[in-house]
C-alpha cells in the first residue's frame, strides 16, 4: 500500500467529522474547490521536492484531496472510500516510476 493512500485512510475521517455538520452547499463548494487544488497542482503529491514552498503547495494539495474526498464521503454515502483508496494504492508506485505520471 502507497504512503498516499495510507495517509489519506487517516486525513480523510478526520475532516469527514469536522465537517459532519456543515450544511450541503458548503460542501459543494469545498469539493470544487478541492478538485481543481488537485487537477492544478496534484504532481506536488508524487514528486518529492526539497524547497520550503514545495512543501506548503504539497500539504496544500493533500489537504484538497482530504477535503475532497471526506465531502464526497458525506454527500454521496454509497461512495466506498476504503475501495477507492485500495485502488490508488495499487497503483502508486507505477505513476512514481513513471516520467509522464502515466
Amino acid at each position: 500500500m502507497g504512503l498516499l493512500a495510507e495517509s489519506l485512510r487517516f486525513a480523510v475521517p478526520m475532516w469527514e467529522m469536522e465537517m459532519a455538520e456543515w450544511p450541503r452547499e458548503s460542501l459543494e463548494k469545498i469539493a470544487r474547490r478541492s478538485g481543481g487544488v488537485v487537477c492544478a497542482q496534484g504532481d506536488v503529491l508524487m514528486f518529492k521536492g526539497k524547497t520550503a514552498s514545495h512543501r506548503q503547495k504539497t500539504r496544500d494539495t493533500f489537504n484538497a484531496m482530504a477535503q475532497g474526498l471526506a465531502c464526497l464521503c458525506l454527500l454521496i454515502p454509497d461512495f466506498d472510500l476504503k475501495d477507492y483508496l485500495d485502488k490508488l494504492g495499487g497503483h502508486e508506485d507505477e505513476f512514481r516510476r513513471s516520467p509522464m505520471g502515466f
